[in-house]
């Protein structure tokens, strides 16, 4: 399986976990970083709160995220 289907099948799943909850819609954006504009893998929302979401897949069970990456989901 390439990274890119292991990503896509994250997204889904993912997605699902929104839906089944019966208070989250979500709605996987294909193309997402393809763009010069910024563009998340998934958007979610419920009455209260919208997310713009941006998915990884890695085979670690722990991941460290980079102050800099954060800052540059944030723009």
């Amino acid at each position: 399986m390439s990274k890119k289907s292991k990503g896509i099948g994250a997204e889904r799943e993912l997605i699902h976990s929104f839906w089944a909850t019966n208070e989250w819609v979500a709605h996987r954006i294909a193309g997402s970083g393809s763009s010069k504009y910024p563009s998340p893998d998934i958007i979610a929302s419920n009455n209260i709160r919208k997310l713009a979401i941006e998915c990884k897949t890695c085979s670690e069970k722990t991941v460290y995220i980079k102050k800099k990456e954060i800052e540059e989901l944030k723009s």
